[in-house]
């Protein structure tokens, strides 16, 4: 083997020496789609320099393996991790600057994936003081940016922001412009983390501009670049509900990467582009006509990251949650069950808690379309306890949805049913409240001796209707007609009836809806007082003679108006 070398400044991966000439016959290799020939290639190099005991040469040669194990599909982050171990201390002998900085990167990025977070802290961290140990601005600013990209998945976001501008502040320095777009991408990730969806996708646009041209990026496991900058985009509007557009972004980050030969970063692309057609699927209302195509999608994105990134834990979780999505809309509902049942236990081992509950809403949707109510019920309930203490309402809403079907299948009563039963369970009471009321003021004399009591009134009763009428209070009013319609608001109603009802009590003191209204003050001439102004201001609404003691609240007279306007309207 040759060894002639080359001194160059832009090689891949960096390097301050002069490097052997079979490491371009290995990116040649990889530029041909030959990664397994590639890494026979730096192996023979690192046994030749074992034999010549030449530690630059074996410095390079370890160096060249974990560049290689880089591009392989499938590799586990762990075992190329302690490939790279092996390299940082050889590097560090041969005082290769640039070559030890870039390992110590490929360390934190490999320990992060593989979920050994202090770990890769620790290393950043050491990569931090090698930077400075060496006074180079542009390796200290890649170790802040390190660290950002650390602090996203340990939620640490003020350390987070706080690490990306000293990167931003050193890059600018070096008028390093791939390190600039680096950091606008780390810091839309942290936004994007701390709920601002806005700032995300403003960072991600702004970085854009600094990957146009000759910049090379950094080494990273996850999308960057031009690339990198139009996932970013497209995720933070998918957020914002601009699915449109994102799906139009996403198209361009699959395309950018296919044009660059990144496999890796494109089964992340793919992945964004599956949840924006589905995204894009549903604001059109075709939800549950979901074609094959677009089926595809989502079994295209899970297919690339198993066979890529099958290690990367929330990347093979995303994909196979947005994959049982496709399969729930195409009623598949096995193979969604077990595409949601993974993607819950990845997310669970990433403790990505909430997204591990989405998940589970999934499965448990799956049960139901199986049938498997009382097991759906269980999850069901996991689910809500979740979402409840991420205060996610929207989330809860849907499990309460699905828990009513559920209950359905079991022939368990729903919400809407209890509800029913409840209302009328209080009207029962409020009724024998008022008839309690009335017999009480009789006996006290307090009542009419010519006045049937509430249960024996009878509805229409014109000659009893009579009697009361030369019995009620005088009442100077005027009419304020409320127009009734479809879709009404109840509180709309209950704000007409205690309207009314206050000024013909006379009363300042507050009521509440489910008060009788006879222990707020009404009496039994005064409660004809209040059917027949109600019957102004209620145009259309037949209300009963016995109104106040049919319905002895303002909730249970409202809800009666509420009905009886439905079937005007209907």
């Amino acid at each position: 083997m040759s060894e002639i070398r080359v001194k160059s400044p832009e090689v891949d991966p960096p390097s301050d020496v002069p490097e052997p000439s079979w490491c371009s016959g290995v990116r040649n290799l990889l530029q041909n789609d030959q990664a397994p020939k590639a890494l026979k290639l730096a192996d023979r190099a690192l046994r030749e320099a074992f034999k010549r005991k030449d530690k630059g040469g074996e410095a390079r040669a370890r160096q060249m393996q974990v560049f290689v194990l880089l591009k392989l599909p499938g590799e586990d982050p762990s075992d190329i991790a302690e490939v790279a171990k092996k390299a940082a201390e050889v590097l560090k002998a041969s005082e290769d600057q640039a070559a030890e900085i870039w390992i110590l990167r490929v360390i934190c990025l490999l320990e992060a994936e593989a979920l050994q977070v202090d770990e890769a802290i620790d290393v950043a961290n050491r990569m931090l003081a090698r930077a400075r140990d060496f006074s180079d601005s542009r390796a200290e600013a890649l170790a802040h940016l390190t660290m950002a990209e650390l602090c996203r998945l340990t939620g640490q976001l003020e350390k987070g922001q706080n690490a990306a501008e000293h990167a931003m502040s050193l890059f600018l320095r070096c008028g390093d412009r791939a390190g600039q777009g680096a950091t606008r991408q780390a810091l839309s990730d942290l936004a994007r983390l701390d709920g601002d969806s806005d700032q995300a996708f403003q960072a991600a646009s702004s970085g854009l501009k600094y990957f146009q041209g000759d910049a090379k990026c950094y080494v990273s496991r996850e999308i960057s670049g031009m690339a990198g900058a139009f996932y970013r985009q497209a995720m933070a509007l998918l957020d914002l509900a601009e699915e449109v557009e994102a799906l139009r972004l996403a198209e361009k980050a699959v395309k950018v990467c296919f044009s660059d030969k990144m496999p890796d970063w494109e089964a992340q692309a793919l992945t964004v582009l599956a949840q924006a057609k589905l995204s894009v699927c549903d604001s059109k209302g075709d939800g549950a006509d979901m074609n094959h195509t677009l089926l595809k999608v989502t079994q295209l994105a899970a297919d690339r990251v198993t066979r890529w990134r099958p290690f990367h834990r929330t990347l093979l979780a995303q994909a196979l949650s947005t994959l049982s999505d496709g399969l729930l809309r195409t009623e598949a509902f096995h193979s969604a069950m077990a595409s949601a049942k993974d993607a819950k236990r990845l997310y669970g081992k990433a403790g990505q808690d909430l997204l591990a509950a989405k998940a589970q809403l999934k499965l448990a949707e799956a049960e139901v379309g199986l049938g498997r109510a009382e097991q759906a019920k269980e999850d069901l309930e996991e689910v809500f306890e979740a979402f409840k203490a991420a205060e996610h309402f929207d989330g809860q809403d849907r499990v309460l949805d699905l828990m009513d079907v559920a209950n359905k299948a079991l022939g368990l009563p729903t919400r809407a049913e209890l509800a029913e039963k409840k209302r009328q369970e209080r009207q029962k009471q409020q009724q024998l409240l008022a008839q309690q009321y009335w017999a009480q003021q009789q006996a006290l004399g307090a009542a009419p001796a010519n006045v049937l009591p509430p249960q024996m009134m009878v509805q229409g009763d014109v000659e009893q209707g009579k009697v009361e009428k030369t019995q009620k209070a005088e009442l100077h009013r005027e009419a304020s007609p409320l127009e009734l319609k479809a879709g009404m608001d109840v509180a709309t109603i209950k704000s007409k009836v205690t309207q009314v009802a206050s000024i013909i009590m006379g009363g300042e003191d507050d009521f509440e809806a489910d008060t009788p209204l006879m222990e707020a003050g009404l009496t039994s001439n005064t409660a004809m007082v209040l059917r027949d102004e109600l019957s102004k201001d209620l145009p259309g609404i037949k209300l009963p003679m016995t109104l106040s003691f049919d319905y002895p609240s303002v909730q249970a007279i409202a809800d009666f108006v509420m009905d009886q306007s439905k079937m005007i309207a209907g």
